[in-house]
């Protein structure tokens, strides 16, 4: 059986920045739906289409900034199990 893991809105901001959804939603066994749905309810901003190849070939394209909030929700995900993919 998995476990869950609390991940800081801020920290979850960065990680989403960090690498594409499809790849980050993997690491908690979600869809990039599903992680884009974390994303709108706790109001996390997301790349816009293209950020990505335009990264891969030598541009930095800016970062969307994080919505100001009066606390810095936790955002409770599940952590997979060994060989769950």
């Amino acid at each position: 059986m998995s476990g869950t893991v609390n991940i800081k809105r801020s920290e979850f901001y960065r990680l989403v920045w960090q690498q594409p959804m499809r790849r980050l939603a993997k690491t908690y066994g979600l869809s990039d739906v599903g992680l884009a749905k974390i994303c709108r309810k706790y109001d996390i901003p997301r790349p816009p289409r293209g950020y990505w190849a335009k990264r891969e070939h030598g541009q930095n394209p800016a970062q969307t900034p994080l919505p100001e909030r009066e606390q810095d929700d936790e955002i409770e995900l599940w952590e997979p199990t060994e060989g769950e993919d």
